[in-house]
């Protein structure tokens, strides 16, 4: 099973969308959680300063993501 990261960036980056933004933010995040987690990623977006727009394209990409691959 990929992890979101893996899902996320096969699936958003290179999209000119919030999510895809999302994407290229985690490629560069070198801290990023490898669990698949959805509090623990949030928490880890929270504390590295995310706007409110981030915070939401996450919670509509992890919706996506277990639809998909969950």
């Amino acid at each position: 099973m990929k992890t979101f990261a893996q899902w996320l960036r096969a699936t958003h980056l290179g999209k000119d969308t919030p999510i895809g933004d999302l994407a290229f933010d985690v490629t560069r995040d070198k801290t990023f959680p490898k669990e698949n987690d959805r509090e623990v990623i949030q928490n880890h977006l929270a504390r590295k300063g995310a706007c409110k727009e981030c915070l939401t394209a996450f919670r509509r990409a992890w919706q996506q993501y277990s639809r998909e691959v969950q």
